[in-house]
């Protein structure tokens, strides 16, 4: 039973730090499809995330 719960946490710990990988590459490729696409106006953007 115990065994059961614990495997359970383990994997959802796992799903969720999947989940926040994939959001992050997606951020990062729309950062980058922004970069291009105005590469002058983006002096701040960097700071947005902080």
């Amino acid at each position: 039973m115990l065994k059961k719960l614990i495997n359970q946490i383990r994997e959802q710990i796992r799903l969720g730090r999947l989940q926040r990988h994939i959001r992050r590459a997606d951020m990062e490729r729309i950062r980058d499809r922004h970069h291009r696409r105005h590469k002058n106006k983006i002096s701040n953007f960097g700071t947005l995330e902080r």
